[in-house]
């Protein structure tokens, strides 16, 4: 498999983790504390540690995409 398309995968897997918990989250209020918004329904629903493993998921993906694209020199 080339790195190009495990960076795809990577994106595409951390996107959608991303897009669903954030879909959870719009749907389901919750006041952690006092706390009210995106923060504390992370807290709330104990979704912050996958919530922040889905988006460096999604980042590091599109860096190995743009990488291998536009700066790696093939052979």
């Amino acid at each position: 498999m080339e790195r190009k398309h495990f960076g795809i995968m990577l994106f595409l897997v951390g996107s959608i983790g991303y897009l669903i918990l954030s879909l959870y989250l719009s749907m389901n209020r919750f006041n952690y504390n006092g706390m009210t918004g995106t923060y504390a329904a992370l807290l709330g629903n104990e979704l912050l540690v996958p919530y922040i493993i889905f988006c460096a998921m999604g980042i590091v993906g599109f860096i190995i995409c743009v990488y291998e694209t536009y700066f790696c020199k093939k052979k």
